[in-house]
Formats: structure tokens, sequence, C-alpha cells
């Protein structure tokens, strides 16, 4: 049942349904309509979806690899990690890490959620979102390090 999940994971990762928006601009909006928290990042290091577990929502991240859709589990955040912190920590607080601290996953005295990717050297793609759902909104940018 496992590789058949996995198999699965892999599969609908290939075949990402994208959808263009027209927002009135000249040039279309790629929307990722597949569960995704961060749906408008194509160029995202790392795909950010909310996952049901038994114990409630989590999250996993998966980084593309190659050019055929393809990815890797980078991160597997799951409800009981994120419930071990404050809903409104007093400072920023790490719930999870990848094992080569390369994905980060926060929650702030906001009560947000907090992703940081590596997409270099220097560079880090940030996510900030209030929910574990999809369409919910978010805010994305690059943060160049010192």
């Amino acid at each position: 049942m496992r590789k058949f999940f996995t198999l699965f994971l892999l599969i609908a990762l290939i075949a990402i349904p994208v959808l263009a928006i027209d927002t009135g601009d000249e040039v279309p909006v790629l929307v990722f309509d597949d569960g995704l928290i961060n749906n408008f990042d194509a160029a995202a290091p790392v795909a950010v979806f909310g996952t049901d577990f038994a114990g409630g929502r989590g999250l996993e991240m998966w980084a593309p690899i190659g050019f055929e859709g393809a990815g890797v589990m980078v991160l597997r955040v799951t409800p009981e990690q994120i419930a071990a912190v404050s809903a409104t920590p007093r400072v920023s607080t790490l719930i999870a890490a990848s094992a080569d601290q390369s994905v980060l996953f926060y929650r702030l005295p906001s009560g947000e959620f907090q992703l940081w990717a590596r997409t270099n050297k220097v560079e880090w793609y940030i996510l900030t979102f209030e929910t574990l759902g999809q369409n919910t909104g978010y805010v994305s940018e690059i943060h160049k390090s010192a």
C-alpha cells in the first residue's frame, strides 16, 4: 500500500494540472490546482502541500528533480510537531527542519507559519501563510543572505 501511495504521489507530481488565469495583464498567471499551498509560485524550490494525517493536518514539502516533473519529499511535518509549539509563540519557533537544514519550518509570534527553503548558497525562498489549506493566501519572497 505504501509503494502504491508513493507511486501515486510521484505520478501526481509528474502530471500536475496547471491552469492559466487571465488577470487582465498581458501575461497569464500560472496556477497549480493540485492542493499546493504555494499554488502561484511556479519557480518555488519546494512544493508545499497541506496533508491529512490521523492526528489532524500537517504538511509535506517536495523538491522538484530535473525537468520531468518528478520530486522528492524533503520534509514532512506532522500535526503533533505543529501542536508541540504554541499557536502564538513569543519568538519565531522552529517546528521542523530537513536533515540538511535546507528547509526550515517555523511558527511566528503572529500565529502564521513560515517556511524557509534554500534556493542556492546565498538565497532563501520564504513562504508565509496562515493555515494549512489550499487557496488560503500566502506571501512569498526571495531573501539574499548577507
